[in-house]
């Protein structure tokens, strides 16, 4: 193979590394970012090797902390939104709500590591547990991902009618997480007396 032929395979290769690094990147939040894309592409003969170990990853490994890169983004996109009427309390919901979601999000990666060692008989138990937690992130992962956008359209209106329909739709957004909210803590205090009483 002649010297240009070499050439042009080392640099599609990289290329096609790079990007595939990049993509990797947006999907796992934001963890590999151009810079460091760029730099496989380029020494891709050393670093591929490591990138694609790195791959084997859990998935659900991957998924831990998405609760937190949203409420990070949504924190942001709330202190660049002054004078929109959005109140203290509804941020302090936000926030409850944000807790909770980890709390659940932490309890479906503890249920899967349980399940590798547990017995039999009790695995179908774990896996309707941890189908559960994970309904329960998801339901709030789409809530916060809905409230992100919807903060991020409110931060672009410069009309007084397009701003007071933006927050309207957000105060909606802000009622439903708030409904979500006190169903769960009643379940949760419900369940709680259910087991007292029959103690």
């Amino acid at each position: 193979m002649s010297a240009l032929g070499i050439f042009v395979t080392y640099l599609t290769i990289g290329m096609a590394l790079s990007a595939w690094v990049w993509i990797r990147g947006l999907e796992l939040g934001g963890r590999n970012g151009i810079d460091v894309a760029i730099l496989v592409g380029v020494l891709w003969p050393f670093l591929a090797p490591v990138v694609l170990n790195s791959d084997e990853v859990p998935r659900q490994a991957r998924r831990d902390g998405r609760v937190d890169h949203l409420a990070r983004a949504i924190d942001q996109a709330w202190i660049r939104l002054p004078g929109t009427g959005l109140r203290s309390q509804d941020r302090a919901v936000v926030d409850s709500f944000v807790r909770r979601l980890k709390v659940a999000e932490q309890r479906e990666l503890d249920i899967e590591r349980a399940s590798a060692e547990a017995p039999e008989a009790a695995r179908e138990s774990l896996a309707r547990l941890r189908a559960e937690s994970a309904s329960e992130v998801s339901r709030g992962v789409a809530l916060l991902e809905e409230l992100l956008a919807q903060l991020t359209v409110l931060r672009f209106v410069d009309q007084d009618v397009s701003v007071s329909t933006e927050r309207d739709r957000v105060e909606v957004l802000l009622h439903a997480i708030g409904v979500d909210l006190s169903t769960h803590e009643s379940t949760v205090s419900g369940s709680g007396l259910a087991d007292r009483t029959t103690h």
